[in-house]
């Protein structure tokens, strides 16, 4: 199967790329949609969950969830140190945010005859700009178009400034019928770690997202994990936190299990050899590769780019 993250990119400024006048069924890995569907199902989610207010108390919701403590996002003296003013919301906020816009849309379109098994199958989180707790995200559809048995939905976060939208988060959703097999051959593991998902850490992470709390356990919160064990990785190597993700691509190969109240549950993230970084202005690039793992299982895999001042070796 093709890439549907590479070249997926453009900026586009209609709201769906395909002819809106071609309203023939499109039928892809076990699912038939028309165009009409796909547009009203978003046009109604994002009247819903399209902008919300963001504040200080998402990035303390989503450390306790994930384990990530990184002080970029809670003191001020460490944004100054990547040449900010203010600390930074964390990305893997806006990913999820992301995440639950599209599943919104998607719960709506399960009603539809020819899309119940409509599920999110993978994820790309592209961080092209930062945003500060306080300010407002906006989410927008910028394109729809399909692939190799694969539906693929264009969406970005955009915070008003000075009267225009800037980008802060380009998002690509793959939607399918059924969890793809993986056939991937991993390199050997560099580093392991595992998070114990309790129902207070699962709590935080839905009260971050502005949802009633629930058992479900998203695809998108285990892949979430990976920076924070990327930031373990670090701190056992060198002692320090430091670091920013650049972007995010996972493919979902299983639904994680729910989380009920009286249980908790494992999940395993193995971080796996790479190259060297390579050194830029702002520190080093890192390009890691990443299994996710629940009860023995595989949940996921994909890649995490992110800068960081400190050189550990990952090979």
């Amino acid at each position: 199967m093709a890439d549907v993250y590479e070249g997926s990119g453009a900026r586009f400024t209609e709201l769906f790329g395909r002819d809106a006048s071609a309203e023939e069924d499109v039928k892809v890995a076990e699912i038939s949609y028309t165009d009409d569907q796909i547009r009203n199902a978003f046009r109604e989610t994002l009247k819903i969950r399209g902008s919300i207010k963001t504040v200080q108390d998402d990035n303390v919701l989503m450390g306790v969830a994930l384990e990530d403590h990184n002080p970029v996002h809670q003191l001020k003296k460490y944004a100054f140190r990547y040449g900010l003013s203010e600390v930074l919301l964390m990305g893997t906020f806006e990913a999820g945010l992301g995440e639950r816009v599209v599943q919104s849309a998607v719960d709506t379109l399960r009603g539809n005859e020819g899309l119940r098994n409509l599920r999110l199958v993978g994820q790309k989180s592209e961080f092209v700009g930062f945003i500060h707790p306080g300010e407002e995200l906006e989410f927008v559809v910028d394109k729809t178009f399909t692939l190799d048995e694969i539906v693929a939905v264009e969406i970005t976060g955009v915070v008003k400034r000075k009267r225009e939208n800037v980008p802060v988060i380009n998002i690509t959703t793959k939607l399918g019928g059924s969890f793809p097999k993986s056939e991937a051959k991993y390199a050997g593991t560099v580093y392991s770690r595992s998070f114990l998902m309790h129902p207070d850490k699962l709590d935080a992470y839905w009260t971050a997202m502005r949802q009633e709390p629930s058992n479900n356990v998203p695809n998108i919160l285990i892949d979430n994990l990976v920076p924070s064990a990327m930031l373990a990785f670090l701190r056992d190597r060198t002692g320090k936190i430091d670091g920013i993700n650049t972007s995010m691509k996972f493919d979902y190969f299983q639904e994680p299990k729910p989380i009920r109240q009286d249980e908790s549950r494992w999940y395993h993230v193995d971080l796996l050899r790479a190259r060297d970084p390579v050194q830029t202005e702002q520190g080093y690039l890192y390009k890691i590769r990443a299994v996710c793992s629940q009860d023995g299982t595989l949940i996921s895999s994909g890649i995490v780019n992110c800068i960081s001042r400190q050189k550990i070796d990952v090979s």
